[in-house]
Formats: structure tokens, sequence, C-alpha cells
């Protein structure tokens, strides 16, 4: 076995000796076979950073030499990724969370030899800005935080506003997160109330999202559960009415037949209807017997 160095590229040389047995006592040899073995090696330098815009069609390639040809693969932060035939890192509209450490590798799988080659790719994006919600309600005297969802690369500068006045931070009644994507109000009142206004700025562009913040006081809280109990009670003793009038209509109970017949002394209208029908239908009766004309 031999080992030849060119231009820092390691070469394995073989001889393959095949014997054959004939006369006793002698040996003969068949022709010698040479092979040969190259370990893979990435060629080529694609650099160790990379940045790219978002929305960027992307293609790194990964050139290896090797005996026999190296099988090339690529990988993401340590976990698989798919690359193209020729053994390129392509992809489409890269976006800021494609961002990471991306590594080539050749190898050979038989002979239990790799080369690899690492490039650090950053996504460069305009900031995007989210908010949980777009309306806040929050009671006087209490505090509450107002938090905006903020990505972008370079790390996007971010403000807030209320109305048209800036809400700078003071360590008091505005406590600023050390990224300014929440806002803390201390000590809420009515003067609080009003739309607030995340802005998130960098090189590539400028975003915003605005919500509504309604303060209530106390005695508005508690007035406001006493309206809705009080309309709940009006709608039960409603329902409550109808349906014992429809019982003293249909079958003299509840407590309009007790008042009727109690407290008022009054005897029941349907009562003194049915007895009038009965007297007239006894005058009816008699006047449809004597049909001779003859008196009685």
């Amino acid at each position: 076995m031999m080992h030849c160095h060119s231009k820092g590229m390691q070469s394995i040389l073989g001889l393959v000796v095949i014997k054959h047995m004939g006369t006793p006592g002698l040996h003969h040899f068949s022709n010698p076979l040479l092979f040969a073995a190259e370990r893979p090696k990435i060629v080529g330098d694609f650099g160790s950073k990379k940045e790219f815009t978002a929305g960027s069609l992307v293609k790194i390639p990964c050139l290896a030499e090797g005996i026999p040809k190296p099988k090339v693969s690529w990988m993401r932060n340590g976990k698989a990724v798919s690359g193209s035939q020729d053994g390129s890192l392509q992809i489409d509209q890269i976006q800021l969370e494609d961002s990471g450490i991306y590594s080539c590798a050749a190898s050979i799988d038989v002979r239990g030899e790799k080369d690899q080659k690492s490039v650090s790719i950053t996504v460069n994006a305009a900031p995007v800005v989210r908010l949980p919600n777009k309306h806040l309600n929050a009671t006087s005297k209490s505090n509450t935080s107002l938090t905006c969802s903020v990505t972008g690369n370079p790390a996007p500068h971010i403000t807030w506003r209320r109305g048209e006045q800036p809400v700078l931070h003071d360590g008091e009644k505005y406590i600023l997160s050390s990224n300014g994507q929440k806002l803390l109000i201390v000590d809420l009142d009515k003067s609080d109330e009003g739309e607030y206004t995340c802005n998130a700025t960098n090189s590539l562009g400028m975003e915003s999202a605005s919500l509504v913040l309604e303060v209530t006081s106390e005695h508005e809280k508690g007035l406001g559960a006493g309206v809705i109990v009080g309309i709940l009670l009006i709608l039960f003793l409603v329902v409550m009415l109808a349906v014992d009038l429809t019982c003293f209509r249909t079958r003299r109970r509840g407590v309009f037949m007790y008042i009727s017949t109690n407290l008022l002394g009054k005897s029941v209208p349907r009562v003194k209807l049915e007895e009038t029908e009965v007297k007239k239908g006894s005058t009816d009766k008699n006047q449809v017997v004597n049909i001779s004309g003859i008196d009685a």
C-alpha cells in the first residue's frame, strides 16, 4: 500500500496481486491491478458568514472531491435540511427564521471519512409588529401592561405614543422594558384613556400597531354590575307574572286569583259569565218549548 501527497490532497494507492497455482514449486502471477482511493474534500471557499435580505433567493454551492465520489449533505443547527441535486443549498424566499449555522458535509460512508465546512447565515428583515388585542379595559387605580411583539433584523428601535404624544419612560407613571416591547402604566385614571401605538423602526423599514385603552372607575364598575342584576330581576318578574296570569285565566290559580278573591273580595268574572250563560240558556229553552202560541 502506498500513500501519495499532491497539492494538499491525499490519495491512497493500492496494489492487488492475484496468484495462480500451477506446477508444484512454481508460482504464476497475473498482471497486478492498481486502484486509487481519495479522501473526501470540500473545495472552494463559500465563506464563514453570509447576509441576505428577507424574501430573496439563496443558493450556496458545496463542491466536493474524492474517490469514490463523496455524498454531499447539509445541516442547519445540527438538523438535516434538503439540498439540491448538485449539492448546493437553495432557499426560496428566505425568511428571518431561516437564520442559523449551516454545515456542508462531504462523506464516503464505506470508509467512514468526512470533510465539513460551516457558514453562518444572517437574514435582514423589516420590522413586523403584532398586538395581542385591539381593545383593552382596565380599572382605575390599578396598573396595566401594554405589550407588542416585534420581529426584525437589525433589531428594531421601539417607541410608544398616546395619540400624537410620545410616551417616555419616567420610572413612575410609565415604565418601559429594556427592549421597549412592554409598557407599564401605573395608577390608572380616566386621563390615561386613549389610543396607544407601538412603533418599530430599523434600516429596512417601519411598522406600527395600535390599541384603545378604556379606564373604568370602581363606582362605574359596581354600577354596571347592579344595572345588570336589576335587568335580570325585572325580566324574571315579568316571566313569573306572565305564567301566573296564564294560570289565572285557565285554572283559576295563582297570585291574581288570590288577590281577586281574598284581598279585593270580588268573584271571578268567568263564573258570573257562566251563570249568566246558564240562565240565558234556560230562558231560551222555555221560549223554544212554548211554540204553540197558547199562553200557559
